[in-house]
């Protein structure tokens, strides 16, 4: 089974595809000069240790360059950490990514699982939930998995408490692994001013979604565990980040007001459906990304949808998430408005009255 968005190979009759959550405005025009200005550059072998793009990242970050390590997209990342650390025993917070799950078990590691409470809205805004986390962890444990904003469901963990677990999993020796990759969606600070406090910290960011790059595949860690990042080096594959990737990543870096429009972009966007979706009595969980998990119990949502060429994020493959819940990423105000008139048509027709209606698209 396909377990994550995007799978459009597989359906190719899908016109709109909300199971992704990239960012709706496309890559930066910068980043499209680049690639095609540079076709000859193509030609040898790209920096294997990706020195420009680690000097400007570093930068950006305010760590030393030795903190970053460049690869092919988050997901290398993290089966990269593992490798590097090779957990006996680790906790990943549920519902959850699940390549942190599959990483884990690629290397034989015990994995247990911490069910984030559905009536926080599968996060932790409590410190009582925060409290029962703590509780759990111990000195046999090697790693945490934790993502930030949530993916599925769009909330954050405030940086108090992340701080808490931080200094809880450096008292026991446990690496802390934390995905940022949607946090630049988000008006929340980043983690990167606590690795040089906490270097049992292990930061993932990526390319990915901020500047839709998802084909170009890059991503990058920043970790102040220096013999971590040692062993990552050591066990990646050679020419891991293509030459292609680096300069896309170099030039969406000089994009300075692109995040910050983006940002706005998508707050609106967000806005708008999480009001019409709540009109149409789906149950809506509040979110700061730029996806939204809903759930309805009674009727196949994504089935009805792929019939009108619209795909999206069916979650019960999600571990710790009961049948029914969907997730859409936001894309432009006219798709936006297309996704509402179609799940509109669908409540009518769930009531007895009405035609599907026709559109153009």
């Amino acid at each position: 089974m396909y377990q994550h968005g995007g799978d459009i190979y597989s359906k190719p009759d899908i016109k709109y595809d909300f199971s992704v959550s990239l960012n709706p405005l496309g890559m930066p025009q910068g980043v499209k000069k680049i690639l095609q200005s540079n076709v000859g550059a193509y030609e040898t072998y790209p920096d294997h240790d990706c020195r420009k793009l680690r000097e400007k990242l570093a930068e950006l970050e305010n760590v030393p360059k030795d903190w970053i390590s460049c690869a092919n997209g988050a997901s290398e990342l993290i089966y990269d950490v593992v490798r590097a650390v090779m957990p006996k025993k680790a906790m990943v917070l549920v519902p959850a990514f699940s390549e942190y799950e599959k990483a884990l078990a690629a290397v034989g590691a015990e994995v247990k699982y911490f069910p984030m409470p559905e009536e926080e809205g599968f996060t932790i805004s409590s410190w009582n939930t925060l409290e029962k986390l703590i509780g759990m962890l111990d000195a046999s444990y090697d790693m945490i998995f934790l993502c930030n904003p949530n993916n599925p469901s769009g909330n954050i963990l405030k940086q108090d408490l992340i701080i808490e677990i931080l200094r809880k999993c450096r008292e026991y020796g446990i690496m802390v692994v934390l995905d940022e990759c949607f946090l630049d969606f988000t008006d929340e600070p980043s983690m990167t001013g606590f690795s040089k406090e906490y270097s049992n910290l292990f930061l993932i960011k990526a390319f990915t979604k901020n500047y839709a790059m998802a084909g170009l595949r890059l991503g990058y860690a920043v970790c102040g565990d220096e013999m971590v990042l040692e062993t990552v080096r050591k066990i990646r594959q050679y020419w891991n980040v293509s030459a292609v990737a680096q300069r896309a990543g170099l030039a969406a870096l000089e994009e300075k007001e692109y995040l910050d429009k983006s940002r706005k972009y998508i707050q609106k966007e967000r806005s708008y459906l999480t009001k019409e979706l709540i009109k149409l009595k789906f149950n809506v969980v509040q979110s700061v990304a730029n996806y939204i998990l809903f759930r309805e119990k009674d009727v196949k949502l994504d089935e009805l949808l792929l019939e009108r060429g619209i795909l999206i994020r069916r979650c019960d493959d999600y571990r710790g998430m009961e049948t029914g819940y969907y997730r859409i990423g936001i894309k432009k105000h006219s798709a936006n408005q297309l996704l509402i008139r179609e799940l509109r048509q669908i409540r009518a027709e769930e009531c007895g009255f009405g035609k599907k209606e026709e559109h153009n698209g």
